[in-house]
């Protein structure tokens, strides 16, 4: 098994991964295209690094446990959506 702080980096690097590649990636632009026609809800989620961090901590959350804690699950979450956004206001501010 991993060691803790290599299991940390790579649950970070994943919530920013995921994040990236369903707002940005090239490969899932006709899927995102899709569901941003689909219903309204899917354009905000996806214009917000909060919010699309925010599930893909849930789904890191849910590919890295096979038991499951709503507590851990939230913790998860929230994580996602925090590091999804500092990950983005940073780069922004370095793109500048």
């Amino acid at each position: 098994m991993m060691g803790n702080l290599l299991h940390t980096v790579v649950v970070v690097l994943s919530f920013w991964a995921l994040t990236h590649a369903l707002k940005n990636s090239d490969l899932l632009s006709r899927p995102r295209a899709f569901l941003i026609r689909l219903h309204p809800l899917f354009y905000s989620l996806f214009e917000c690094y909060f919010c699309l961090g925010f599930w893909s901590g849930l789904a890191v959350y849910a590919l890295s446990f096979a038991s499951f804690s709503f507590r851990e699950m939230l913790l998860y979450g929230l994580s996602g959506a925090a590091i999804s956004y500092i990950t983005d206001t940073v780069l922004l501010k370095l793109e500048r």
